[in-house]
């Protein structure tokens, strides 16, 4: 189980949290589900039913709240209405974006770093291929 706030939600008192802006959405994929300990605990037989003989949790903490000023993201509210899409899902599209980008720029590095260290023995290769007499 990677992450409990996605699973079930055994106590929904916990749900509102003063300060924080994002409420409980279980429709939007990106947003706050709700699940909590509680909720794992409550469902152990279907989880023991499905095979599973452990769970591992990541960190249960609460999430930082940086009381960022909302007038910086004005020009992405801009593109999020003219897009229709929420902000979250923006902004974890874009980090989705970035992290692949980011993949294929080092496998293009180790690609052209690998092909310099055979370059020489597959001209060799090639030059010594190119040099057979074909006997008909």
């Amino acid at each position: 189980m990677r992450h409990n706030n996605r699973f079930a939600n055994g106590d929904p008192s916990n749900d509102k949290v003063t300060g924080m802006k994002e409420g409980i959405n279980r429709k939007e994929p990106f947003g706050r589900h709700g699940g909590d300990i509680k909720g794992i605990t409550d469902n152990l037989d279907y989880l023991s039913k499905m095979g599973f003989t452990s769970i591992w949790l990541n960190p249960v903490l609460e999430n930082v709240s940086l009381k960022i000023d909302d007038s910086i993201f004005a020009e992405t509210e801009k593109i999020l209405s003219r897009i229709k899409k929420p902000r979250n899902r923006y902004i974890n599209e874009a980090i989705d974006y970035y992290n692949r980008l980011q993949r294929r720029l080092f496998l293009e590095r180790r690609l052209k770093k690998e092909s310099e260290l055979v370059k020489d023995d597959s001209m060799t290769v090639l030059k010594d291929f190119e040099e057979i007499d074909y006997v008909d």
